[in-house]
């Protein structure tokens, strides 16, 4: 079955700076797109705050997009946000980012988009809006409770993977 994630406190969610970021505006993100996927700014780790929420809209999960390269270089691009010593963290192949968001549309055309990251899913929302019926694994595979997600409880008949290139030949 799916498992049912860990709650985080939505109250967490305050301590952010929701000013859309020049970082994703200039990669096709709109404010509106932001402001739905509740995209805001950490100050203190320089860094691009993205919720995950699960189908039911509970925030399952918080990481960041570090903008500064000395922080990308030692900790890599996308982590976990940490609050107060406490990691906000969750199995990333558990879920499916935007799935509480576009979910509507997937169940009526019965399609997903598989995307890597959660900025293709926003630059998706960004052109299409309701009609977005993207979806982001996280990495570069497909765990078998995101299959589950897709066939069981979204009903999806067609997968379309847009993966980024990731070879040379």
């Amino acid at each position: 079955g799916i498992p049912t994630l860990p709650e985080y406190n939505e109250h967490i969610l305050e301590r952010f700076c929701y000013i859309p970021h020049e970082a994703f505006l200039n990669e096709g993100i709109s404010a509106e797109t932001m402001g739905e996927f509740e995209i805001s700014y950490y100050d203190r780790d320089d860094a691009i705050v993205i919720p995950h929420r699960d189908i039911d809209g509970r925030l399952i999960g918080i990481r960041e997009r570090h903008l500064d390269d000395w922080d990308i270089a030692n900790y890599g691009k996308y982590t976990p946000v940490t609050i107060n010593g406490v990691c906000l963290r969750h199995p990333l192949g558990d879920n499916l980012y935007g799935i509480h968001i576009n979910q509507n549309k997937i169940r009526k055309i019965r399609k997903a988009l598989l995307v890597e990251g959660e900025k293709s899913v926003m630059q998706n929302h960004t052109m299409f809006g309701d009609d977005d019926f993207s979806l982001a694994v996280c990495g570069s595979n497909i765990s078998q409770t995101q299959i589950q997600l897709l066939l069981k409880t979204l009903g999806v008949a067609e997968v379309i993977l847009a993966f980024d290139k990731e070879y040379e030949d």
